[in-house]
């Protein structure tokens, strides 16, 4: 192999020309224009005067490139220069505006959104420095705030600084951790370093390491930090102010060069720590024009440097500046690369750095350890020995199995390092091919004379496998439309789903397809970047036209060899933002998922539509969410706080009772069999009046005036407006009542519609929410009467009056209401405890009173009386009670001797005891009130009876028995 390599210190660098630029660029244009290359190989973007513009009125144009400068786009600039302008990891251009406004455009200048950084901007001032990273936005506002935008779709702005800048920054550099990531995941940044005006390095430690991926709809956030910040300057130069300042490629090193020319290079992990390197620059420059790294190994300078210090060159004598760059850095020593009176452009990359002319693109890098081993002057290394095999083997040379005994042992390292030197042979196709059937050659010979674990020739192939994959890919897109000349180990630090995004936004979509397919990966992205360009494309034809093509596209690629793949809703919400929504109707349909199928029919907005979805999946957290998108979509609600989660519904319950509206209401009830579920929903929520409007709609007046009475038995309910509640309830009663009588065949049929709704809810898929959702329903009261319901009611409203007149009468007549255990008030207790209440104070007028007035039964009457008489140990009122009836009491005569026995008067019992006529039961209570000698006198007059009737019959049987033998 034919090498090109110079030495720097201990290490060899090498530059090769990708290829020459053809475009027209010419380097004015260069000097003069607004650049933006894309890294790995991806395009360029110029934003410069058009050439038929005049002086006093420039016209400016924005025109995209691939790498190697062929045409991709151009388009007339209208807008103000921008901050600054980039690209993305996914090959999307993005332009930041003074006022916050960001644009974003594909390789071909279509315009993706527009959006607005920040809604409150105007109180930060204008943008004064932007940056585009692979994942958001950072910029820097005039008061010296750190922003970052997670997005470059929409606005998703985090403040990185509890308090500014000291000062203006000169650059902003950041570190991500590396992720594979589609464009809706967040990607936060885990340090951010700015170098200041006044010489001082501003630090932000944002974000652990390992936890740099978030989901969009996750709730977690960046918390914005106190910077710190490091001095550069010495206590002898304290004026040293920054010429240049990079940040390495992998985040691990920091570069810059002061205008004392002292070169230092600090350690991100610890930056405060003595530095990596630090000494007088020795190269002398008129003008630095660009600093970045070479990979994460050297330093990448590019100067004007005058003539006088270059000897004498034919093409410098016309000339009083030239252009030269410089690789190095380890110990002051330095590489030096001549580009004349050409304008240059740096890029760095993970594994070299890109230099980009008017005329030619050329790649410095590192030469890896691999190929040093391999191809290096005089290596002996197995690796090498083992590719010198290889060629003599190619050549028919016979004794090529020589140079492989006296590595026998290594052979299956040395062909792994022949892999691995494939890959930085990606720019030579025939050079990596050989290496690796060299490798091929030495896995094939070791396993004849060695044996191997099974495991380390699984190792071999699947290294093998991948390389050989990995190659394929970067030949593949290098020469697809996009051109995109990334090396594998750059397409490999950034990971194949950006790629393929690249690839979608350049519309190779096949390519991508297809290595997803060779890589198995998710095709999501692609194919909704397909679907998006297809309908933006297809103005013509019609939406079942347009769903037709598209279903059967995607359908088919999600059975296709098993790619677990589902894209249908991006895809309708796709169609949607560009304003055919009942496209984006038809394809929602076969969406599998259904909590984005609702998602997306609530978004078109298709409330009926996406209630019936959420109603047939059983879903409550569905359903909840489509009554509240209903709610928000209502004039009279913008306040009110939208959240699809169940377990947040109590933070904010009482919020909404004021806002259901008739039309709500109609709506609600007009979704088929969805009743129930809004039962579920206003019992889960405690909208309490949102039910009695459902109920009132429906004319299911029994279960509204249940409703008034939960209402009324709320606890520290006011006591009119109990009072209020409970009439209510009744006047809902007598309605029931009314309708009963006249009911027709559409109370009927609202009736069925009712039985119909509690079937499906009684069939939820919990059953805890089944017997929730049917809690509020007694059962479908077509045709039933609520009589009693409504004089229950009336009985409490007359109960509840008569206490009010209790309260007032005791304060009056000073009743000792203290003495009753737990007692304030008559208001509020129930009918046997007021009852129990008055009997305990001996309150016998006042009880017979309230028996006349609130027509209590006897029954119930007496037991609390006597209850309460005992309680208050008034025996004599229980005898005089008893006695002054002639019958039997209505109780029994048993409940009265319970209760004198539980209250300790069994010389009360005892005169009731006698009266039972069972004498069992007489010596049972005798038992019962300690009375033993009573119980068992009882028992012997029993046995005595009982021997008496015995003996009679027995004497009468033999008088019988002795008159028949006669």
């Amino acid at each position: 192999m034919r090498c090109n390599w110079q030495k720097c210190d201990n290490e060899w660098y090498e530059k090769r020309t990708q290829h020459n630029m053809i475009w027209d660029i010419d380097d004015i244009s260069i000097r003069r224009g607004i650049i933006a290359v894309a890294s790995n190989g991806g395009p360029i973007a110029i934003l410069n005067s058009s050439s038929k513009s005049s002086n006093l009125l420039p016209n400016f144009e924005l025109t995209s490139y691939t790498n190697s400068g062929k045409l991709i786009a151009n388009i007339s600039w209208l807008d103000h220069i921008p901050v600054t302008i980039g690209w993305c990891s996914y090959d999307i251009l993005v332009c930041v505006f003074a006022d916050g406004t960001v644009r974003t455009l594909s390789p071909f200048l279509d315009q993706l959104s527009i959006f607005h950084l920040k809604s409150d901007f105007k109180s930060d001032g204008c943008i004064i420095l932007a940056k585009i990273s692979s994942y958001g936005i950072f910029f820097v506002t005039a008061l010296y705030q750190v922003y970052y935008n997670a997005s470059f779709f929409e606005p998703d702005c985090f403040i990185l600084t509890n308090i500014p800048l000291r000062c203006n920054p000169l650059e902003i550099t950041w570190i991500f951790c590396p992720c594979d990531s589609v464009e809706k995941t967040r990607i936060f940044p885990t340090s951010i370093f700015l170098p200041l005006e006044d010489s001082s390095i501003a630090i932000l430690n944002i974000w652990d390491p390992h936890i740099t991926s978030i989901s969009s709809n996750s709730l977690m956030e960046i918390n914005p930090v106190d910077p710190a910040y490091f001095e550069i300057s010495s206590t002898e130069n304290k004026d040293d102010k920054f010429l240049a300042f990079s940040l390495s490629p992998k985040g691990k090193f920091i570069a810059f060069l002061t205008q004392s020319c002292k070169f230092t290079v600090l350690r991100t992990s610890n930056i405060f720590a003595e530095p990596v390197m630090s000494y007088k620059f020795g190269i002398s420059f008129s003008k630095l024009k660009q600093m970045v790294w070479c990979g994460d190994d050297s330093i990448v300078i590019s100067a004007l440097v005058p003539v006088d210090n270059v000897s004498n060159l034919p093409s410098m004598k016309n000339q009083k500046a030239k252009s030269i760059v410089y690789i190095g850095g380890h110990n002051n020593q330095w590489l030096s690369y001549l580009y004349g009176k050409q304008s240059t452009i740096l890029l760095s990359e993970v594994d070299g750095v890109k230099i980009i002319t008017s005329s030619v693109s050329d790649f410095i890098y590192k030469i890896p350890d691999p190929i040093q081993k391999i191809f290096g002057i005089g290596s002996c290394e197995p690796s090498a020995m083992l590719f010198f095999a290889y060629e003599k083997y190619k050549s028919g040379d016979i004794t090529s199995h020589h140079s492989l005994r006296s590595i026998s042992p290594n052979i299956i390292d040395a062909s792994k390092v022949c892999i691995e030197a494939s890959i930085y042979q990606y720019h030579n196709l025939e050079v990596a091919i050989a290496l690796l059937r060299a490798a091929s050659f030495g896995k094939a010979y070791s396993l004849k004379i060695n044996n191997f674990d099974k495991s380390v020739i699984d190792e071999w192939e699947k290294l093998f496998i991948e390389t050989c994959r990995d190659l394929r890919i970067v030949h593949a897109i290098k020469k697809s439309e996009a051109e995109i000349e990334a090396s594998v180990e750059q397409i490999r630090f950034y990971g194949y789903l950006t790629l393929t995004s690249r690839l979608a936004n350049h519309k190779c979509h096949l390519l991508a397809l297809r290595i997803c397919e060779y890589s198995v990966l998710n095709i999501d992205h692609i194919l909704s970047n397909w679907a998006s360009n297809k309908i933006k494309n297809s103005l013509e034809s019609t939406d079942e036209e347009l769903a037709e093509i598209i279903l059967a596209k995607v359908l088919y690629r999600q059975s296709y060899k098993n790619l677990n793949s589902s894209c249908i809703a991006n895809i309708a919400d796709i169609a949607a933002k560009l304003g055919r929504p009942h496209l984006a109707t038809m394809i929602i349909y076969h969406e599998n998922d259904i909590n984005k199928r609702v998602d997306m029919l609530l978004k078109l907005p298709s409330f009926k539509l996406a209630a019936e979805q959420a109603i047939k999946a059983k879903n409550m957290e569905l359903i909840y969410k489509c009554v509240q998108n209903l709610l928000n979509q209502s004039k009279q609600i913008s306040n009110t706080e939208n959240t699809s989660n169940l377990s947040s519904i109590y933070e904010n319950q009482y919020s909404q009772k004021q806002y259901w509206s008739a039309d709500i209401i109609d709506t609600l009830v007009s979704v088929p069999n969805i009743v129930p579920f809004l039962i579920y929903y206003c019992q889960y929520i405690g909208e309490s009046m949102l039910l009695l409007k459902l109920f009132e709609q429906m004319e299911n007046f029994v279960d509204a005036g249940w409703i008034m009475v939960m209402l009324a038995c709320q606890k520290d309910i006011d006591l009119s407006i109990k009072l209020e509640h409970l009439a209510h309830a009744a006047a809902y009663f007598t309605s029931s009542i009314k309708i009963s009588q006249t009911s027709d065949l559409t109370n009927k049929s609202q009736a069925s519609n009712m039985v119909k709704a509690l079937n499906i809810a009684r069939n939820l898929s919990s059953p805890q929410d089944s017997l929730f959702g049917n809690s509020f329903i007694q059962a479908p009261h077509n045709g039933l009467d609520s009589s009693f319901e409504r004089e229950i009611i009336l009985a409490e409203i007359e109960l509840i009056q008569y206490q009010i007149n209790l309260d007032s009468k005791a304060k009056q007549a000073s009743w000792n209401i203290s003495n009753i255990p737990d007692h304030t008030s008559f208001v509020g207790l129930s009918l046997a405890k007021t009852i129990e209440s008055l009997a305990f104070l001996g309150l016998i007028e006042d009880l017979e009173t309230m028996k006349n007035i609130l027509q209590i039964p006897d029954q119930i009457f007496s037991i609390y009386k006597i209850k309460g008489l005992a309680l208050g140990q008034h025996f004599e009122e229980v005898l005089n009670f008893v006695q002054l009836s002639n019958k039997v009491p209505v109780i029994g005569y048993e409940r009265i001797i319970e209760i004198c026995i539980d209250y300790d008067a069994r010389h009360i019992a005892a005169k009731f005891i006698p009266k039972l006529k069972d004498l069992e039961r007489q010596v049972f209570w005798y038992n019962r009130a300690g009375m033993h000698r009573e119980a068992q006198a009882i028992r012997t007059s029993q046995n005595s009876s009982v021997q008496s009737k015995i003996m009679e019959r027995v004497s009468g049987a033999i008088h019988i028995f002795g008159v028949g033998t006669q």
